[in-house]
């Protein structure tokens, strides 16, 4: 009737991806790059997967969800599997597809399409193969430290941790997760790689599948996900494992894998995923990946002498399991490049494979923790079933291919290789003894009208903070080896690994407020005693959103030579002659590197803070010894960040001054007066000699509390980065008159 239809609104577009997707469009579009001639592809690849890769967290992990648009976290899980796996797997294989490959060109002007204009390109060093091989290898020792849980739990797996603070979040692991075996595998890291075959392998033998997500402290399937749908991974990681060790072991788990798919999917028009593995219910699907990947590596397997298997050339298999391999004739023109990144980081070799055991044809049979993994699957406690319906039994006479083995086949546990066949097994083996992770519970208790509360617990940025210890339940656990002066101590340390069923990862912090133990222990109780520490302290600086770009201080601050409007006032003495402009020029970049070393610390994490422009953050010093050294003031000590880096209360001192050296010159009494901070940096005399030019002044609160001194790691050599030396004060601390200081003046560096 002439009137407009109603507006369907459009529904706002979803901008998240998976790191996987982000992350996982190397290779192919690099090889496409390369047949092609147009760099672009190769750049905007490459461009995605450092985006990914620079926005990793403290922990040295990625998550598994991230938006395209913010850069921000999605998630807070992370693992090996789901939305992350093929991240990690094209970081190995971009370094070995890119190796002895030139650096494609960078001009794109007679391109007929669209350019990158207005982006800057992709850095020198993220074009090299070694610069993703350093990827891989920061990555797997972030995932050794955080998801991997090692002997002490019955047999090594992975589990899914915090992305920021990397404590354990859940205990299972997907299918996915299982082309990790290969990965190891394929790098080199073969002991590792078997350990954790061993486990998929034992949980395909109970359930003659692999289902989607298996829960290794329940032994059971997690969540319901008990479907496998065909996926690849487990046989990839299979043949990666064989092709590294040549033990026939694998060539029996790939016998068992593949009669399972023929009993268990066969059907007449192909070849259907089952629903679930206990039952057998199987779902009226065919997967692409079952042809294209799964059938192809079952294939590769047992074909030893196809020509991929003995191609001796940088190639390697992409996450869709396609063999990919750039031609040197391809290749662009050579460019001379400058080496970025450390050659050492690809001095490892691939191990030989191992000997033949005496204790027959596998050296993986012989291992003795073969049945840990089969503990850990809860193997033992599985029925025996005489006899399992497959629909191969109607059409065996008329195949072949199917054998008697295949229609009658059991529960896989009760065939090689978990019960090994009897001639195999001497009578007196025995397997290794299972180790248990030592745990206990430490509780305090409550005062009879203490109010317990959220208010107890305070969650910062690197940690927990305890405002009160009663009621306070820390669960501890003996997991984290110990070193003494940099040499193994053969033992484990006790760390706390949930304070009241809040759980922490391995470099989080437990701070204790100073008064928390005030009400419930008794300060003559020899079993709590309070010690401070008299060297090592923490300095708590608020930063500014104007002082994260310090570091582009020019020459206008000797000019203006006035202070920031920041959390703290900071003033920056103005050279007297033009010859100390150059002096006064590295001060600031020793006060801009300290300001730095803090804002690297902000990163945009989840859950995003609240603009209130500043955020509080630690810094590591340490005080001086010797007849000189002072004692710290006794202030009240300040709150560390919230979750989200906001700061918690002000700080007592608002006012710093940064001076040079402070070796020729004597400082102007109104500093001294006026600011509470002084910054002054290590180097050009000693540290008694800094401090005795300072003049004396009338103490107050405005006046100054404490000198920072700023070092460098060139002037710690010998130390590893981060490290300091306790500064030596020789000498009783003097004025510039040379009289001995009445009011000796605290220092720390």
């Amino acid at each position: 009737n002439g009137q407009c239809g109603p507006v369907h609104q459009r529904s706002a577009e979803i901008t998240e991806t998976c790191t996987a997707g982000a992350g996982s469009l190397v290779l192919e579009l690099t090889t496409l790059s390369r047949l092609s001639g147009d760099p672009r592809f190769e750049e905007v690849a490459k461009r995605a997967f450092w985006s990914v890769w620079e926005r990793r967290t403290t922990t040295g992990l990625v998550g598994s969800g991230i938006d395209a648009e913010s850069g921000h976290w999605t998630s807070p899980y992370t693992g090996i599997g789901a939305g992350i796996d093929s991240f990690y797997e094209y970081a190995a294989k971009a370094y070995v597809l890119l190796s002895g490959a030139p650096i494609p060109s960078k001009d794109t002007r007679n391109l007929p399409t669209p350019t990158l204009s207005g982006r800057p390109p992709i850095s020198e060093e993220h074009q090299t193969p070694e610069s993703y091989l350093q990827v891989w290898e920061e990555s797997h020792s972030a995932i050794n430290h955080h998801l991997r849980r090692g002997k002490m739990f019955i047999h090594p797996h992975y589990i899914q941790a915090d992305v920021f603070t990397g404590a354990a979040r859940a205990f299972w692991f997907d299918s996915l997760s299982a082309f990790f075996p290969g990965l190891l595998a394929f790098t080199g890291d073969v002991e590792e790689a078997i350990e954790s075959h061993l486990l998929l392998t034992a949980v395909w033998s109970r359930y003659s599948a692999l289902p989607e997500r298996w829960s290794a402290s329940s032994g059971s399937i997690e969540g319901g996900l008990g479907w496998w749908g065909g996926r690849p991974e487990f046989i990839e990681s299979t043949y990666h494992l064989f092709r590294a060790t040549e033990d026939n072991w694998y060539l029996h788990v790939g016998e068992m894998i593949l009669r399972d798919i023929k009993r268990r999917c066969w059907t007449k028009c192909g070849w259907t995923g089952i629903q679930d593995v206990r039952s057998g219910d199987r779902s009226d699907r065919m997967e692409s990946f079952f042809l294209g990947e799964t059938a192809k590596y079952l294939f590769l397997l047992f074909d030893q002498d196809h020509p991929l298997n003995k191609l001796d050339a940088p190639f390697v298999f992409s996450t869709e399991g396609h063999p990919l391999i750039i031609p040197r004739s391809k290749d662009p023109a050579p460019q001379q490049r400058k080496e970025t990144v450390p050659q050492a980081s690809n001095s490892a070799t691939c191990p030989i494979p191992p000997t033949k055991h005496p204790f027959g044809i596998s050296s993986t049979a012989a291992r003795g923790d073969v049945y840990h993994a089969a503990n850990l699957a809860r193997m033992h406690q599985m029925p025996t079933h005489d006899t399992v319906e497959s629909p191969l039994i109607e059409y065996s006479s008329d195949h072949p291919s199917i054998s008697l083995s295949d229609i009658r086949s059991p529960s896989n546990y009760t065939y090689f290789p978990w019960t090994l066949p009897p001639e195999l097994v001497p009578h007196n083996a025995t397997c290794a003894k299972m180790t248990a992770r030592p745990t206990f519970d430490i509780t305090f208790p409550s005062h009879p009208s203490m109010v317990l509360g959220r208010g107890n617990l305070q969650r910062v940025m690197n940690g927990i903070l305890v405002n009160s210890i009663g009621g306070l339940r820390l669960g501890m656990i003996q997991d984290v080896p110990f070193d003494i002066d940099g040499t193994p101590a053969g033992g484990d340390l006790y760390r706390i690994q949930a304070i009241n069923n809040i759980a922490m990862g391995k470099d989080e912090k437990v701070y204790v407020a100073k008064d928390a133990a005030a009400s419930v222990v008794n300060p003559l109780d020899p079993n709590f005693t309070r010690v401070r520490d008299m060297s090592m302290l923490d300095l708590v600086v608020d930063v500014g959103p104007d002082q994260t770009c310090a570091r582009n201080v020019t020459s206008e601050l000797f000019d203006q030579n006035e202070g920031s409007n920041l959390a703290t006032d900071v003033v920056y003495t103005s050279p007297a002659h033009e010859d100390d402009r150059h002096a006064m020029s590295t001060m600031i970049t020793a006060f801009n590197s300290l300001i730095e070393h803090v804002t690297a610390l902000i990163q945009n994490n989840n859950p995003q803070p609240t603009d209130t422009g500043y955020f509080r953050e630690y810094l590591p010093a340490i005080t001086p010894t010797g007849p000189g050294a002072a004692p710290l003031p006794d202030v009240e000590e300040a709150l560390g960040p919230d979750i989200s880096g906001q700061p918690q209360g002000s700080l007592l001192w608002q006012s710093i001054y940064v001076a040079d050296n402070n070796c020729r010159n004597r400082l102007p009494r109104h500093v001294v007066r006026k600011h509470q901070i002084l910054v002054i940096k290590r180097g050009g005399c000693s540290f008694s000699q800094k401090l005795q030019n300072i003049p004396t002044v009338a103490p107050s609160k405005t006046s100054l509390q404490l000198v920072i001194v700023v070092s460098y790691d060139e002037a710690e050599a010998g130390l590893p980065s981060g490290w300091l030396v306790r500064p030596l004060l020789e000498s009783q601390q003097v004025t510039p008159r040379g009289l001995s200081r009445h009011r000796p003046i605290p220092m720390v560096m």
